[in-house]
């Protein structure tokens, strides 16, 4: 195939192979019996509960501090499946995949090589915990989807000067601002650009306003039905409220002096959190999953990498108003969500437009002159970050997580590693709790005994040094 002929057609490979990819995962999970219906407690089955009460007439009441595009969507899904959960997801992964797609557009429209569009792509497919999260019915990836599609629309109107990119691009950040509340001073955000005289230029009132209205359009509506029948012209009524007090507790809320105090406080260790390799769980472990499913450990991209690639886009790029939109879009994502714990599907949905800067990054470290100089320094710069941010995840997950796969892998006869992780924990010094007796007493059953006895002498002669709970 000729390199002109991959160019093109290189966005329906890169969908398709994100969606295979996906796929895969979730067959391999369903193998091992993980991607059931959610557990009764969890935001998934909140949502999923809600999108079909919607189908039979009964809408969201006060209680309900969700998104409500979102749960809007999972309303169609089960509308057109039945109810199916595996179609369902299936149906997800479908609308997901189409990030990398984006990326490699936005990179593009953004002068950036064929080459460093197509590695930004790339990336994302391998970066697990989006695949994961895609996966999941919880909200991460579709608005990761709006995020960088509302940016591309506004940059695609911004060099084609026609007024539907913006409306459009109005349409999906209305989108995102019902999917999560913090979006709403960032699809403001765009309109800060406007202090530099050649964005004045190409971007008149009128195409701000058509982009306003995109966004008055979806949310007006949400607005005006909360202030007919709760009395709360808001999108969701006492979430901001609810949201603090969840994070910072009923008292400090109390206190608006309290509650500035607290989040000053949490500011250094959510910037670290944010910063960090480790991916904080939240409705799905990544790391547990990883130990199931044999694909998540190709998937390997670690977070920090990403972002230290797109730091240096800044600084190698800092000429050109396209890194400081995108950086500034990415960064005001960041501080919006700075308030509260930085689990990993809060970090998920700035990934796409910090992959968009790592393309920015290599196509300035392809077309740089003092190579030798920048080179070195970006290497340097990057091996830093990435070590200064690197954290072992066995150093933080919890003993229970890491029982719990071992217990999975024992129900489905992978003993094999079912005693590679065993090993783990011993060297970890994590109390096994009988988890290496249960392993035992199964292979024994399935007449294994040599197997079983070279186990348990094993496991007598290094439990001793092992506190047993």
């Amino acid at each position: 195939m000729k390199k002109q002929d991959v160019n093109r057609y290189f966005p329906l490979f890169i969908y398709v192979f994100c969606f295979i990819i996906s796929v895969v995962v979730l067959w391999q999970g369903r193998s091992f019996g993980l991607f059931p219906m959610p557990s009764p407690g969890m935001d998934q089955l909140n949502f999923l509960d809600h999108a079909q009460n919607m189908l039979k007439g009964i809408l969201p009441d006060y209680s309900y501090k969700l998104s409500f595009s979102y749960t809007v969507f999972l309303a169609f899904l089960s509308l057109i499946t039945g109810g199916e959960i595996l179609i369902m997801r299936i149906l997800q992964i479908a609308l997901c995949s189409l990030i990398p797609v984006v990326i490699y557009k936005l990179c593009r429209l953004l002068r950036c090589s064929f080459i460093a569009s197509q590695i930004a792509a790339l990336l994302y497919c391998f970066y697990g915990t989006s695949i994961l999260v895609s996966i999941g019915f919880l909200r991460a990836a579709p608005l990761a989807l709006c995020f960088i599609g509302f940016v591309y629309l506004l940059v695609k109107g911004f060099y084609s000067k026609k007024y539907h990119h913006y409306l459009c691009a109005g349409l999906l950040a209305g989108l995102a601002i019902l999917g999560r509340e913090n979006f709403i001073p960032i699809a403001l955000a765009p309109l800060i650009m406007l202090f530099f005289p050649v964005v004045r230029k190409h971007v008149s009132g009128q195409k701000i306003a058509i982009y306003l209205v995109g966004i008055f359009i979806l949310i007006a509506p949400l607005i005006m039905y909360n202030y007919i029948r709760f009395d709360a012209p808001e999108l969701i009524p006492g979430n901001f409220t609810h949201i603090f007090k969840f994070y910072h507790g009923e008292k400090t809320v109390e206190s608006s002096g309290k509650l500035a105090n607290s989040i000053i406080n949490r500011v250094p260790s959510q910037v670290k959190m944010f910063a960090s390799s480790y991916e904080a769980p939240n409705s799905l472990a990544l790391y547990a999953h990883r130990e199931i499913i044999s694909l998540l450990n190709v998937l390997r991209v670690p977070f920090n990498l990403i972002l230290a690639m797109a730091i240096l886009a800044l600084f190698l790029d800092f000429k050109h108003l396209r890194s400081l939109f995108i950086g500034g879009m990415a960064t005001g994502y960041f501080l919006t969500i700075i308030y509260f714990s930085m689990f990993y599907r809060f970090r998920v949905v700035d990934v796409p437009l910090l992959l968009v800067l790592c393309g920015i990054a290599i196509r300035s470290l392809m077309q740089t002159k003092s190579r030798k100089l920048i080179y070195s320094f970006s290497a340097i710069f990057v091996i830093l970050f990435f070590f200064m941010t690197y954290t072992h995840p066995n150093k933080i997950r919890t003993g229970s997580e890491r029982r719990s796969v071992i217990g999975l892998l024992i129900s489905n006869k992978d003993y094999y590693r079912a005693e590679k992780l065993i090993d783990g924990l011993i060297e970890d010094e994590v109390p096994l709790n009988n988890i290496e007796k249960h392993l035992v007493k199964e292979i024994y059953n399935e007449g294994y005994k040599e197997d079983a006895k070279r186990l348990f002498t094993k496991y007598n002669e290094n439990i001793p040094s092992i506190k047993q709970q």
